[in-house]
């Protein structure tokens, strides 16, 4: 089994933290630096955009996939 080290600063001082319950490190890793550089955000970005704009009386665009909400009847 591959352990996975990631390397964190914590309170200024370099850390060493050991990735666990994780079954993909290398997916892991890509995930983590494609936060870091803020890639793949442009979408994320009209979202937040639209839903800020959009008041809450009307309905949201319909490029915004929505479903209904699940309502648990008893």
């Amino acid at each position: 089994m591959k352990l996975h080290i990631t390397t964190r600063l914590l309170n200024g001082v370099p850390t060493n933290f050991v990735d666990v319950g994780c079954d993909d490190f290398d997916r892991a890793e890509l995930n983590r630096d494609i936060i870091k550089t803020n890639s793949f955000i442009e979408a994320w970005l009209r979202y937040e955009s639209a839903l800020a704009h959009t008041p809450a009386n009307q309905p949201l665009p319909s490029w915004i996939p929505c479903e209904r909400l699940y309502e648990e009847t008893r």
